[in-house]
């Protein structure tokens, strides 16, 4: 039965963290720079996989709390930043529908080529209140990020509901398993309290999978409060969590809590467009698409196909492709804009999302797709006039 890569990687690196902060963690007790001995994911992290299967059982649970015994306090966040809260994404999705979807190459750059501006919350309708994004055009930044998954969820956080959004890199595919034997070691280190030549260790694990790495950014994790939402657009709210002063984050862009500059972070910008483009997306062609019934039901994972020992799995996997039609020449540009900043010229237009009286009263939501104007007028091989790019 075949996994999906992605979620595996990302189940490995809630497994490798987790054991290098049990160390770090008993060393801080160890000094009494801490008064609380580990507890939470730092100790049962070995459980954790086993606990993912057992959530198999309850299909599209809303009310789905991850269990105490897999919690990590504030202290983690100082060490590891997006990558604490990977394990509360995995679980939630697993509980509430382990659907994930498949984003041709076409269709990902549409809708990142699609701003999101003058959509707001209250116009997005998720279709499962957690889920993923497999991406067959990656998200990708001029300095080099690239990130090829994404996780939505909805979770609780002290009582308050929370909208998450993970992305993951390509990257996450070299990271290795450690061996038992490596463990073993740790762990017989820690137990003689020698919590230097075990920290040596892990740092010396941690090089040797960084060597093969083009860059060490594994995934960024943004959360807000629900409640802070409604009818706030979609970018301005993701700008105000992260204190930026001008609405729209193609002007400033997101800044997570491990940098103080912008432009560090413009994945969030094509990030917004594809999550809350394919919902809209999704809403527009429900009824034509032949696994909009799914939602909320056991289908996939009662088809006796289904593999109750694997974490994840194709089974849970929806290919969405776009309905249009392209020509080589407009597929290539489009695919090439679609990892650039760029301002639209007339002969090429960017698309928009535009809320339109249906005729009843109602508004609905129609998409206008990112087209090129005139390509019979470009030279073999050039861009569309006006396509400007930023160079760094």
């Amino acid at each position: 039965m075949f996994k999906i890569p992605r979620l595996e990687q990302a189940l490995l690196l809630v497994d490798n963290s987790a054991r290098n902060f049990e160390v770090i963690w008993w060393s801080l007790y160890d000094k009494k720079v801490i008064a609380t001995a580990p507890f939470g994911l730092a100790v049962n992290y070995r459980e954790f996989p086993n606990y993912l299967l057992s959530l198999k059982t309850a299909i599209n649970n809303l009310n789905f709390q991850v269990s105490e015994r897999f919690l990590l306090p504030d202290l983690a966040d100082q060490y590891f930043g997006a990558i604490t809260g990977i394990h509360i994404d995995l679980a939630n999705w697993m509980a509430k529908s382990r659907r994930v979807y498949v984003l041709s190459s076409d269709l990902a750059a549409r809708l990142a080529l699609t701003p999101v501006d003058d959509i707001t919350w209250n116009d997005i309708k998720f279709p499962f209140d957690a889920f993923a994004i497999s991406l067959e055009q990656p998200i990708t930044t001029i300095s080099g990020k690239i990130f090829d998954f994404i996780i939505v969820a909805k979770i609780m956080v002290d009582g308050q509901e929370c909208l998450v959004f993970d992305l993951l890199s390509p990257e996450l595919a070299n990271l290795r398993r450690r061996s038992q034997e490596e463990n073993k070691l740790i762990s017989r280190l820690v137990k003689r309290k020698e919590y230097a030549k075990a920290l040596e260790k892990i740092n010396s694990y941690q090089e040797q999978e960084i060597s093969r790495m083009n860059n060490t950014e594994l995934n960024t994790r943004v959360l807000i409060l629900t409640e802070l939402l409604g009818n706030q657009s979609i970018h301005a709210s993701l700008a105000a969590l992260f204190n930026i002063s001008k609405a729209s984050m193609m002007e400033k862009r997101v800044v997570p809590r491990r940098s103080a500059n912008p432009e560090d972070y413009p994945e969030w910008d094509q990030a917004a467009n594809i999550i809350c483009g394919l919902c809209l997306y999704l809403a527009q062609h429900s009824k034509k698409l032949t696994y909009s019934d799914i939602a909320g039901s056991t289908k996939a994972i009662h088809s006796g196909k289904y593999d109750n020992s694997a974490v994840t799995s194709v089974e849970d996997v929806c290919s969405v492709a776009y309905k249009g039609v392209f020509n080589p020449d407009e597929h290539e540009i489009i695919i090439q804009a679609s990892g650039r900043t760029f301002e639209m010229s007339a002969h090429f237009r960017r698309g928009h999302w535009r809320k339109v009286d249906d005729g009843s009263g109602n508004t609905k939501i129609i998409w206008i797709h990112p087209t090129l104007v005139r390509a019979d007028r470009l030279s073999e091989g050039s861009l569309p006039g006006g396509l400007l790019q930023k160079v760094e």
